[in-house]
């Protein structure tokens, strides 16, 4: 659950334009061959870079809310309601909280 938190609370901030990616450096293997760029020739290899790239063509909040919801669906179905609440009762309950936050946000 933390690491999807993680992977939610970091494309919101993709979506705000707020990267983690270094500009303008292209880094190799080794560190002596490192080659800089300017701003378009970065952003076009940017964009060339991500235009197929799943984490960049999917909504992470779309697919966690839709799993998680169908994960709780089915596991009331199988189990039963308190089985439900047992095993989210396992997760810390301010991650619950966040995680119900990041998504009701998007």
């Amino acid at each position: 659950m933390e690491i999807s938190l993680g992977v939610l609370l970091e494309e919101k901030e993709m979506q705000k334009g707020n990267s983690r990616l270094e500009p303008y450096s292209i880094g190799y293997d080794s560190e002596e061959e490192t080659v800089e760029t300017g701003i378009q020739n970065y952003e076009s290899m940017l964009r060339l870079e991500t235009k197929h790239d799943i984490a960049f063509t999917s909504s992470f909040h779309s697919t966690f809310k839709t799993k998680i919801q169908q994960f709780t669906n089915d596991l009331s179905a199988r189990l039963g309601p308190q089985a439900r609440v047992e095993v989210l009762g396992m997760v810390e309950p301010v991650t619950l909280q966040r995680i119900e936050n990041a998504l009701l946000e998007g």
